[in-house]
């Protein structure tokens, strides 16, 4: 998994987002964590996944961008909200990939 240079960080994980990260790097437990990544599937706009799931030789393989790291996941949600608006308000479309990748 790779990690976007302008992370989305939650108020709550913002004071531990650098542990948080190295710890979902060394594959250490998480609980309470959630990522966002852009969408695995293409119909999907973005992907919440609590930071235990990743744990999975699944995802330790799959090709992902995490965009957003949240503490709970009303905060996730919130942010993927807040995500969704950014790129709407700067570009007029929904298209978080394009948005992400032309700002990386």
């Amino acid at each position: 998994m790779e990690w976007y240079n302008k992370l989305y960080v939650s108020e709550g994980a913002s004071k531990r987002k650098r542990s948080i990260k190295r710890n979902i790097r060394m594959n250490r437990f998480q609980p309470g964590v959630y990522v966002i990544t852009l969408p695995m599937n293409p119909e999907n706009i973005l992907d919440i996944f609590p930071a235990a799931v990743l744990k999975q030789n699944y995802y330790k393989k799959a090709d992902m961008l995490a965009v957003g790291l949240a503490t709970t996941i009303d905060e996730a949600k919130s942010l993927a909200v807040d995500i969704l608006m950014d790129c709407y308000n700067n570009t007029g479309h929904f298209n978080i990939a394009n948005f992400i990748k032309d700002r990386k």
